[in-house]
């Protein structure tokens, strides 16, 4: 079969398509009636799929059009809720578990259920739906679905645009920070200003990053609107590292906070403030103390600015477009890579950045959009006579609409589907890339192609999203460049809500109002209600085709789950106040893949979740729960498990054999053979473990015994499909742990990517040699008790090593010095060292990748007299950020902060004085 397409309004398509495929194989066994009936909706609903196909591409449509597509999306649901029930009834059944299913058995599951009926009610919707538009032919053209490889330089540019627009605002806002005396020691509070798209939140960051080590606490929050006000306190609570009770109210919160400050030079950012009410409440709980502490707001209102700003020390800055010049820096970069445009281009690109009158969002989100197209004069021109100009009647927001939209149709369809689904997460939320992903997975929008698989594809998707500017990078992880977690700027979030409701992709219910196409069944929903009270009401809310379910808020709001059969996707994560007795029912969620519990009050798990033959990821991460129920082996399909340390595995874990991540488990909990059982999990991909030697056997020779099972089961695993290795060792291992089996009669575990040894009390007590042979080792973090000059040079020929980290316990001899070669660390990005004094030499070349060093040492004028203020540092000619901790006088990291800062690059300097290294 031609590989099915996926799109904004065809997503429902794709898994539909797969499964009745699948059910006209020899697995099912049909009749001959029964096949006819599935090989005709097969058919139709191909040709449908193309109506759909089509449409996704067509901007404005007419509302008969609307209509149709509506009733044929539906139509699609409805049939995939029928023959989802029929398969789960059909696997499930006693003589199929035997793999005694029969012709006859088929009839029986299929007249007992209805399932026959309902295939021929279907089948006449279908062929109403299929006369009534003429077997859904179209005019258009169809569409040029096609995937951008993720562009490697994507994080860069996104810095280099940020620098072009903030740069000039970047200077004031600093200088008002800092004081231009040191005398001002007053709060102080500056405002930024201006509308969508200017760069507000992104001059905010900016602004936070580079100054934050200058104060005791820092925290910054995003508001927007209708917005828990406890939940603010307590995210700020958590970022200051103040202590928090989540049943806290709001005055409790404001003393805590205010008891917390009152002595630290704080900086607070409060991002996207809405309303003057709100910050009146949030600033109660800044004390106005004399240590020179800050508060950072951004707002579009102008009233708002001007309530934050009521002392005479605050200053509020208004955001400005961009000018001619900068406009094309950013235009030019962003397109061709340079600052020249072609000859050709010069009339059209004037055209357009006029009519984006500076705005930086509009110039990023055009020339994204360009720079996958042609560079012809008619595609430049087209673009250019399809937007208005924010010139012209102070249209700013229309034209940035138009702007986005152009992006949103240019979309290949299968993104077009993966970029709506962003609307369920509410305003200024933080998006984590891998949960993401898995949601996309368990939604059905990704395929496995080409001998990819589903997790690779979801990656390349979020890539591309990124590479458009559609999404923003929130973290980007240093040593790999990839983008870790992202947000989705307010104004590109309003387009894809409203084309998600229009299309019935998503209803929304926030504290003012349900957002739905209310002519169609929820089959989506979110519930950003942050801690409202009392409760929103969900009485009328029909939830029994609902096929996602994402709470923001408390967990009051968790609708009953026997209402829920439809379900595949069930996020609480960070719900408030859930109990267990919400959890009741949870049999009832049959096709169930995806369910978040994390960073909840949940104890206990029921023991149905086994019924749940479907579920693909369970994370209880952070929750009260300490033991998992036995049923939880019989989960067949469960391919990530995501605990706490604390929680207990079942026996039997060794069955589960589709697991492929497992965190946080301490292997100590648990019976000798327990590594054993860790062994026959031979999919697994990622694993976190603790070891506690101590808490396994007193005497010597059963504890060694028990270490090399360990690690002789580890090992195991890295041989068949272990890529990353988290290993934290719990026990005093003063003469250091075992790092390789006693017997090595197999091959060494070459497939690892990633390896991080942990050690709380104690070290290893060198690097293994076999770890010098892993070719595709990308990140690898130790803690070791001695090193020599052979031990650097094994390590800088790893060809992959893109991020290391040392902590070197024993103090070299102060006569002993490790020079860093110059043909070492050929790909190094990161590196991060920890010793009592700083003990290596950098030759001129030497990690000549490298982008961040962070350096953890001692101070002393030995030292100084060999290496200098910048330890050497400045051979490091790709350097970007350097951080030390170091315990140093004032004086002396006013030198370093010299010395460093006549790096050619001009890299970021951190330096937090310290009289104890962390060790």
């Amino acid at each position: 079969m031609e590989k099915i397409m996926v799109g904004a309004a065809t997503g429902v398509m794709n898994s539909l398509l797969r499964k009745l495929t699948t059910l006209l194989g020899n697995e099912y066994k049909l009749l001959e009636g029964v096949k006819r009936d599935i090989a005709f909706l097969r058919d139709e609903l191909t040709s449908m799929n193309l109506f759909l196909f089509k449409l996704a591409d067509i901007e404005d449509l007419d509302i008969q059009v609307k209509n149709r597509r509506d009733k044929v999306r539906e139509l699609a649901y409805d049939i995939e809720d029928c023959i989802d029930h029929f398969m789960h009834n059909h696997n499930h059944s006693p003589r199929a578990s035997l793999g005694l299913e029969t012709v006859e058995k088929i009839r029986e599951l299929w007249s007992r259920h209805g399932i026959g009926k309902q295939i021929q009610e279907l089948k006449i919707r279908v062929m109403e739906e299929s006369a009534r538009h003429d077997r859904y032919r179209l005019d258009d053209s169809t569409s040029r679905p096609r995937a951008l490889e993720p562009d490697q330089r994507v994080t860069a540019l996104f810095a280099e645009s940020n620098a072009l627009c903030i740069d000039i605002p970047m200077e004031q806002i600093q200088r008002w920070l800092t004081g231009e005396e040191k005398s001002e020691q007053e709060l102080k509070v500056i405002s930024i200003v201006g509308f969508g798209g200017l760069g507000k939140t992104t001059l905010a960051i900016q602004a936070y990053n580079k100054l934050r080590d200058n104060f005791a606490c820092a925290a910054f929050v995003s508001v927007s609107r209708n917005p828990s006000i406890q939940k603010v306190l307590m995210d700020i609570l958590k970022a200051v590292g103040a202590s928090i009770d989540t049943t806290d109210d709001v005055g409790q919160l404001i003393n805590k906070l205010t008891g917390y400050l009152t002595k630290k030079r704080y900086l607070i950012v409060i991002d996207d403030l809405w309303d003057v009410p709100t910050w009146s409440i949030i600033k109660c709980a800044f004390y106005q103390n004399n240590y020179g502490s800050r508060i950072i707001t951004t707002t579009c209102k102008t009233d708002v600015a001007m309530a934050c700003c009521s002392s005479s020390y605050d200053h509020i800055y208004e955001m400005k477009p961009l000018g001619v010049v900068d406009s094309e820096r950013l235009f030019f970069k962003i397109i061709f890579g340079s600052e020249e445009c072609p000859r050709h281009l010069r009339k059209a690109s004037n055209e357009i950045l006029r009519k984006c009158g500076g705005v930086p969002l509009a110039i990023i989100t055009i020339s994204s959009f360009l720079a996958s197209k042609a560079l012809t004069l008619d595609q430049w021109n087209a673009v250019a006579n399809s937007i208005g100009s924010a010139l012209e009647n102070n249209q700013n927001i229309k034209v940035m609409r138009k702007v986005l939209s152009i992006s949103y149709f240019d979309l290949p369809h299968y993104l077009k589907t993966c970029l709506l689904y962003l609307s369920i997460f509410p305003k200024d939320y933080t998006i984590k890339r891998k949960n993401l992903i898995i949601r996309w997975i368990a939604e059905g929008f990704i395929q496995e192609e080409h001998g990819q698989n589903e997790h690779d594809i979801g990656e390349s998707y979020f890539n591309e999203l990124i590479n458009r500017r559609l999404i923003q990078p929130v973290y980007v992880d240093p040593s790999s460049g990839q983008v870790e977690s992202c947000k989705v700027h307010n104004m590109i979030l309003d387009l894809i809500i409203t084309k998600s409701v229009e299309e019935n992709f998503v209803a929304l219910l926030d504290t003012r109002k349900l957002t739905q196409n209310s002519q169609n069944n929820i089959r989506r929903l979110s519930i950003q209600c942050g801690d409202a009270k009392p409760a929103i009401a969900l009485d009328g809310l029909v939830l029994s085709l609902v096929r996602s379910v994402s709470i923001f808020g408390h967990g009051k709001q968790v609708p009953c789950l026997s209402d829920m059969k439809a379900l595949r996707v069930l996020d609480l994560e960070c719900c408030n106040g859930l109990r267990d007795h919400q959890l009741a029912n949870m049999e009832a969620l049959i096709h169930l893949k995806y369910l978040n519990l994390g960073e909840t009050e949940i104890r206990e798990i029921p023991h149905s979740i086994g019924k749940l033959q479907y579920l693909d990821t369970l994370d209880i991460r952070n929750t009260w729960v300490r033991e998992l129920p036995s049923a939880i082996v019989q989960l067949g399909q469960l391919t990530r498990l995501f605990v706490d340390l604390n929680t207990r595995l079942p026996d039997g874990i060794g069955n589960m054999k589709n697991l492929e991540e497992l965190t946080h488990v301490n292997v100590c909990m648990y019976p000798m053979n327990f590594p054993k059982e860790l062994a026959r999990l031979t999919k697994l991909r990622e694993l976190e473990i603790s070891w506690d030697g101590d808490c396994v056997e007193r005497e010597e020779s059963n504890r060694l015994f028990a270490e090399d099972r360990l690690v002789l089961s580890l090992w195991q695993l890295a041989t068949h499909n272990l890529h990353s290795l988290s290993l934290h060792i719990i026990s005093d291992y003063r003469n250091g742990f075992p790092l390789e089996p006693c017997n090595l009669s197999f091959q060494l575990p070459h497939r690892l990517r990633r390896l991080h040894i942990d050690t709380k009390l104690g070290c290893i007590s060198r690097v293994p040699n076999w770890i010098y042979w892993l070719g595709n080792l990308q990140e690898l973090s130790l803690r070791v008790k001695k090193m020599n000059q052979t031990d650097f040079s094994a390590l800088g020929l790893i060809p992959a090593l893109r991020s290391l980290a040392l902590y070197l316990e024993e103090n070299p001899r102060h006569e002993t010095w490790f020079v860093i070669r110059g043909a070492w660390f050929q790909n190094l990005k990161v590196f991060r060292f920890i010793c009592e004094w700083m003990c290596l030499v950098f030759e001129d070349g030497s990690m000549r990748k490298l982008e961040i060093i962070e350096l953890e040492f001692k101070y002393d004028s030995y030292t100084m007299e060999k290496l200098g203020f910048d330890f050497g540092i400045n051979n490091l000619t790709c350097l970007t950020k350097a951080s030390f901790k170091i315990s140093v006088s004032e004086e002396k990291e006013a030198a370093i902060r010299k010395a460093v800062g006549n790096h050619c690059n001009r890299p970021i300097v951190e330096i937090i004085r310290t009289r104890f290294l962390n060790i």
